[in-house]
């Protein structure tokens, strides 16, 4: 790869491993669900005046739900619990579970390094699970546990698509999960006006890094360089969202990292590191973000 291009992609993941601590910021004065869904009316707003209408919605619908009903309000329900380090990390786990519905629903092929990779980097959540600081705020894991099987089970629906503009896709996708997250959001939540017109600075910094820096400019660099470059080339940089989650954590958020948790990382990191280095041309391309 270029140096530039290398350069591009590292910014790609510094601004989607600080999503992280931003969205924790964010999270101070939205609920999870109504966050996820002012991030995606901003996205629809920014993106939508520029694309065609695809030949058929239906499937990007079905796509929505999963992303919109399970996948985003469990990561930012999960991020509102757990510190932004410990998030970032968790949902590593999205990797390993996208190869394995692709494997189960697509019939794509495992290796024993993907099973030595899934052991290692469960094992390594498992290690994180177990650490006594977590021991209130456990159930954040379960919902991020729940919101990278979404993401994995989005990931074999992506796969199903006529091709797309990826953008397009993006912009759409934010239609349809805004209008579903603003309706659960009314009813489990209350009303999203009063939230509103409460919030502060902090919130709406949050709302427009994660719907433009993260979703719109970080996706654009990254679209062109899978464009651009192989999956072997480019998934591997994926693997330094979570130090970049980690020093955005420490920094916006006074995260603390202890020995168990640290531990826990590194083993998922490594069994996240075995399944996408060196995967082949044709196997599954991680789909948006592994921010929230």
């Amino acid at each position: 790869m270029r140096i530039q291009d290398i350069l591009l992609a590292l910014l790609a993941m510094f601004l989607w491993g600080l999503n992280f601590a931003v969205a924790k910021l964010a999270l101070g004065e939205f609920p999870p669900i109504l966050l996820t869904a002012l991030r995606f009316s901003l996205v629809a707003l920014v993106i939508l005046p520029f694309c065609r209408r695809p030949p058929s919605l239906k499937p990007i619908m079905l796509l929505a739900a999963l992303l919109g009903f399970l996948h985003f309000p469990l990561v930012f329900s999960g991020l509102a619990l757990l510190d932004a380090s410990t998030s970032a990390i968790v949902l590593q786990l999205q990797v390993p579970l996208g190869v394995l519905m692709a494997a189960l629903l697509l019939g794509e092929k495992l290796n024993w390094k993907h099973g030595l990779g899934m052991i290692i980097a469960f094992a390594g959540v498992g290690l994180i699970a177990g650490a006594p600081r977590l021991e209130a705020n456990r159930i954040g894991i379960v919902y991020l546990l729940i919101a990278a099987t979404a993401w994995g089970l989005s990931t074999v629906q992506l796969k199903k698509l006529a091709p797309i503009d990826p953008f397009t896709l993006n912009g759409w996708l934010g239609l349809f999960v805004a209008i579903e997250l603003l309706c659960v959001s009314r009813v489990l939540e209350g009303s999203p006006l009063a939230f509103i017109a409460a919030s502060g600075w902090r919130g709406w910094i949050g709302i427009f890094y994660t719907g433009l820096i993260s979703t719109i400019v970080a996706f654009g660099l990254w679209a062109r360089l899978v464009a651009r470059y192989t999956v072997s080339q480019t998934l591997p940089f994926m693997l330094t969202i979570p130090l970049f989650a980690i020093l955005g954590g420490v920094v916006l958020n006074g995260d603390r990292m202890t020995p168990d948790i640290a531990s826990g990382g590194f083993l998922t990191v490594i069994g996240v590191s075995l399944i996408i280095l060196r995967r082949p041309r044709g196997s599954i391309q991680t789909v948006a973000t592994n921010s929230p």
